[in-house]
């Protein structure tokens, strides 16, 4: 009987507040995890869990990260202190590990282009 290899995956983390944001490759959930601790700083007594940032869905059994995860899924990670929220229209911009600026989500998109309606003089015919 032959064993099917899993492969590695790449996956986008946020943290819980969304402001950082890394790209983890896991072949496996511990893998994952493990992983994740290095990246965010994470000493091995602290309790994490990882959820779908969409719905907070919790990631925590190893056929699910195999199985049921789609390569587009998108993670975040929550210390033992922390809980999943609905993405928040207030956080506008996203920073990486080294704060550069990572992402705008589409609210801050819109926020823009509001303002420079507001802002900019009508043409005139």
């Amino acid at each position: 009987m032959s064993v099917a290899k899993t492969k590695a995956r790449w996956f986008h983390i946020y943290s819980a507040d969304r402001h950082i944001r890394k790209v983890i490759e896991g072949k496996t959930l511990d893998a994952l995890i493990g992983e994740v601790r290095k990246k965010f700083g994470i000493h091995v007594t602290v309790a994490v869990n990882i959820v779908l940032e969409e719905d907070g869905t919790m990631v925590d059994d190893a056929d699910y990260f195999e199985y049921g995860l789609k390569s587009d899924n998108v993670l975040m990670l929550l210390k033992s202190d922390e809980a999943w929220t609905e993405r928040d229209t207030v956080v506008s911009e996203v920073y990486d590990d080294d704060n550069h600026h990572a992402e705008q989500t589409p609210n801050h998109r819109e926020n823009i282009q509001l303002k420079k309606s507001l802002f900019t003089p009508a043409s005139r015919s």
